[in-house]
């Protein structure tokens, strides 16, 4: 019965810290719209004011070394709003 329990705490910590990497990583020019883990895979789905925030908000996910393999931007589109545009970004990593 304790080692169940110590496996659900276990299992507990890898959502909490990838959630803890997330927010230490997002900064003021970067908004989020979905975050996805299935397994060791994490999808982030969300909108920037540049491609440079979105870079920036990769490497510092990146620099957090909580992925095994480099944070790939899967894809990045132009949105206008109002007078201004947006950057759409979908990113993905394989968490250690």
């Amino acid at each position: 019965r304790l080692a169940f329990i110590d496996r659900l705490r276990a299992t507990q910590r890898v959502p909490a810290r990838l959630l803890d990497t997330v927010r230490m990583s997002v900064h003021d020019d970067v908004w989020l719209v979905e975050l996805k883990q299935q397994g060791a895979s994490m999808h982030i789905d969300g909108r920037a004011v540049s491609v440079t925030a979105v870079m920036d908000f990769v490497d510092r996910l990146q620099a957090s070394n909580q992925f095994q393999s480099p944070v790939d931007i899967v894809t990045t589109s132009t949105e206008a709003i109002a007078a201004s545009s947006i950057v759409r970004f979908v990113i993905r990593g394989d968490l250690r």
